[in-house]
């Protein structure tokens, strides 16, 4: 996944960088790139001849063009690594993305004996001024992951440059699970407690909603070691406050998935150009459509079955409450009882003694 870098002292700019990646899943032919560009022509001709300049000539590419292409290689890259990246800012343009990560994993091998691994790395410049540059690593694992959200393991710098972390990167499914079956009246601080107290990997513990914004009885947990979660999921069970749960993957929904870019949608093999599709990617997306369509189902299956299990519990409340009052009435009854039978015993004995 990982290319040297060029002999010149410049660096590619993005643009071609990401046409130029191997493990970037395009065309990588020079028809099929003349094509691209008269296609933009006829879009967007200010900035195709931005475009042309870059292709013809690779030390200069103009500012909007970058910044166009920085937006969509960046979402493109989002779409197909399978964890979310760890941005790092640095306050100088001139830091090669390939020298970052490598002296990254070296520091983290000879300082912390960890060894991560890597499956991709990006510059980008949205959402920063000029001076300044985003480096995106995409790691290959969930315990390289798990490495590098650890605050303890990064360094103060790298490759001799100080750099900053605005935030960290959400906890992908891979490192998370869900608790299924979980009343919806718990005493919710208490039931947190104990699981945070049992599993010291655990980061964030939700409670799932369904479309209506209505809890259900899934439970999302969320971990920062892969072991511990691992471990549950292998069992496929959980003790909390003395009851078994079951557990299972957390998948994440279908929407939470940015869409491609249309500049790399054309490079896709059966993606409609100039109203022409093949018909085995046509049957495909077909079945994606209706798989989808079966989930929602399935989602509004689970909504009435929840609805339905919190009515019956309801339902078993109510029964357990009466029968507390029923049990009542009968002490109330033989309390009464007793003192009826003390009483005909006084009555008894006052009539022996006047006979």
């Amino acid at each position: 996944m990982r290319r040297p870098h060029p002999s010149s002292n410049d660096e590619l700019s993005e643009t071609e960088s990401f046409m130029n990646d191997i493990s970037t899943r395009t065309v990588h032919n020079h028809k099929r790139t003349r094509l691209n560009a008269s296609k933009l022509h006829q879009q967007q001709p200010t900035i195709t001849t931005s475009v042309h300049t870059s292709l013809n000539n690779r030390t200069h590419v103009t500012t909007t063009i970058y910044e166009v292409i920085s937006i969509e290689a960046e979402r493109f890259a989002q779409s197909r690594y399978p964890f979310p990246p760890f941005i790092i800012r640095f306050a100088t343009p001139n830091i090669k993305k390939q020298t970052v990560a490598e002296g990254l994993r070296k520091h983290l091998k000879q300082h912390n004996q960890l060894d991560i691994e890597f499956v991709g790395y990006r510059r980008s410049k949205n959402k920063c001024s000029n001076n300044e540059i985003d480096i995106l690593l995409f790691v290959k694992d969930s315990y390289s992951f798990a490495c590098l959200f650890d605050d303890s393991n990064w360094p103060t710098l790298l490759n001799g440059e100080m750099f900053v972390r605005s935030h960290k990167p959400p906890i992908p499914p891979q490192l998370s699970l869900i608790i299924k079956n979980v009343g919806l009246n718990i005493d919710w601080v208490r039931f947190s407690n104990e699981l945070k107290s049992n599993y010291s990997g655990i980061v964030n513990i939700i409670r799932m909603k369904n479309k209506k914004y209505e809890n259900i009885k899934l439970i999302k947990i969320e971990f920062d070691k892969p072991e511990q979660r691992n471990n549950i999921l292998l069992k496929g069970k959980i003790i909390i406050e003395c009851l078994l749960y079951e557990v299972e993957e957390y998948l994440a929904p279908a929407k939470d998935f940015p869409s491609l870019p249309s500049a790399q949608k054309s490079t896709i093999q059966g993606y409609k150009t100039n109203n022409h599709s093949n018909n085995n990617n046509g049957a495909i997306l077909s079945k994606l459509n209706e798989m989808n369509q079966n989930m929602s189902k399935v989602n509004v299956i689970l909504e009435k079955s929840s609805s339905t299990n919190a009515k019956f519990e309801q339902f078993m409340a109510n029964v357990i409450e009466q029968d507390k009052k029923v049990e009542m009435n009968i002490q109330d009854l033989q309390k009464n009882g007793q003192t009826m039978m003390s009483h005909i015993t006084q009555l008894q004995t006052t009539c022996q003694n006047l006979c």
